[in-house]
């Protein structure tokens, strides 16, 4: 019964009009941030680096951005402007596309 409804939630992601790519790999993006939150921390190979917060954000339309922020002065939040280049596009295993950004800009 689980497998069914998983099933059902993985057509209905794909389906979806807004599980759709912000554009192809190096192309810039800028939008208006609807949500974002720390979705993990990501540790760097090299020694003694620290590690640094991952974002998920999403924009006006729907679409799901990750973005890895070195800076900590930095402060992602609902109502602000983003603006960076697309890194790479991936597909959760639920079904969700997700466009992963690099050298971003918040205004």
């Amino acid at each position: 019964m689980q497998n069914i409804a998983k099933g059902v939630a993985r057509r209905t992601a794909q389906d979806d009009r807004t599980n759709t790519y912000a554009g192809e790999v190096g192309d810039v993006v800028e939008f208006v941030i609807a949500s974002a939150i720390i979705a993990y921390k990501r540790t760097p190979s090299a020694y003694f680096a620290s590690d640094y917060p991952v974002y998920r954000i999403t924009d006006e339309q729907g679409r799901v951005y990750n973005w890895g922020c070195t800076n900590d002065e930095v402060v992602v939040e609902p109502g602000k402007r983003i603006k960076g280049k697309i890194k790479a596009t991936f597909e959760r295993r639920n079904g969700e596309k997700v466009t992963e950004l690099t050298r971003c800009k918040v205004s």
